[in-house]
């Protein structure tokens, strides 16, 4: 649904849909889609680059995700909806609503919650693998060792107070902020047409990366993409179910905030000590 369709005042955050925050035409989220279709979720897909603004506030929502795009976290100018999503995501970690975010999306949260967004020396672009750091139930399921698809030039530090889950020798790959935040770095949302897609879509700026790199991104695909897919859909399963987890223990403690502390993302302006 796109964010200029009227949508009903909101009920309880678990009846609530699940909002997509897209930042290209190329990302169609079919595996994302599929399973919050089978799961009888209702969904909004908002579309950032065409003008989109989410309906609700970001407390009304069940849950939130950020995915992928092709712009950085910094080229506010040249993108200006990504200062209103920024503002829009400080207000999802203050009000403690499940949140995801994808690649660019991660990025966005590790700035947000006061981490360090940086152009990396080389970019990461292929299937290659990831290592489980801390045990966290976004990836319940999980090998130790996992294979991702990376598809990106920015990297991210830690935040303060988050919790590192996965992570390749050169650079941060999962985590969590505060009880109900997490990003992750590679790309848990293609499936094989999507793939073709990118490659397509890409071609001219992999092959300036590396030569042949389009061939070899083809072949590997053959060989992983059947049980990545299922990766894919293990991890959203994973989300959804922390969402709704968090969202009745939300519901439970309504008005009653002894003891609980919501996380405080970084003020709009402050850099990074």
């Amino acid at each position: 649904m796109n964010a200029s369709s009227p949508r009903p005042a909101p009920g309880p955050r678990s009846a609530r849909p699940v909002l997509l925050l897209q930042h290209e035409t190329y990302h169609p989220q079919r595996i994302l889609r599929a399973l919050l279709d089978s799961e009888g979720l209702p969904f909004e897909e908002c579309f950032l680059y065409d003008g989109g603004r989410p309906l609700l506030e970001p407390a009304d929502y069940r849950a939130v995700l950020s995915l992928g795009g092709g712009m950085q976290v910094h080229e506010e100018m040249k993108y200006p909806f990504l200062v209103d999503e920024k503002a829009f995501l400080r207000g999802v970690l203050e009000a403690e609503t499940p949140f995801l975010g994808i690649c660019l999306g991660s990025q966005l949260l590790a700035e947000i919650a006061g981490g360090h967004v940086f152009e990396r020396d080389e970019a990461q672009v292929g299937w290659l693998p990831v290592d489980l750091v801390t045990p966290d139930p976004l990836l319940a399921g999980v090998d130790r060792q996992f294979v991702t698809l990376q598809w990106h030039s920015y990297s991210w530090t830690l935040p303060p107070h988050a919790r590192l889950i996965a992570a390749r020798h050169d650079g941060m790959q999962a985590c969590r902020v505060g009880r109900a935040a997490w990003g992750v770095q590679f790309h848990p949302d293609v499936d094989a047409p999507e793939m073709e897609e990118l490659i397509a879509l890409m071609r001219d700026d992999l092959e300036r990366l590396q030569p042949l790199l389009s061939m070899e991104l083809r072949r590997v695909t053959e060989v992983v993409i059947e049980q990545y897919q299922r990766f894919c859909r293990r991890l959203f399963r994973n989300f959804l179910g922390l969402a709704a987890e968090l969202n009745a223990e939300s519901s439970a403690g309504e008005g009653n905030v002894c003891g609980r502390r919501a996380y405080a993302p970084r003020a709009a302006g402050r850099r990074p000590e």
